[in-house]
């Protein structure tokens, strides 16, 4: 039977977790419960929501995320950065 992408994303984060020392799980598992009590993922855009009209510097040009959206779909994500 073929593994969902949930479940296979699951089995890959655990699979990482594991290879961290305790003390990084826990540090990890500590950010992640402050960011849910503080309501930020309720808070967070959600799936089909629509994005802000925003012009984001590309590495050739400026995207202008208004005029992506007229030709195709877009997707966007963000990258907190280095832990």
């Amino acid at each position: 039977m073929a593994m969902t992408l949930q479940a296979k994303l699951d089995s890959i984060a655990e699979a990482s977790a594991a290879k961290l020392p305790a003390e990084t799980r826990a540090t990890m598992h500590d950010a992640t419960e402050a960011l849910i009590q503080s309501g930020a993922a309720a808070r967070a855009p959600k799936v089909g929501d629509p994005s802000p009209e925003l012009e984001l510097d590309g590495p050739e040009d400026t995207i202008n995320l208004g005029i992506e959206r007229a030709d195709s779909p877009v997707v966007l994500t963000w990258f907190r950065g280095n832990w």
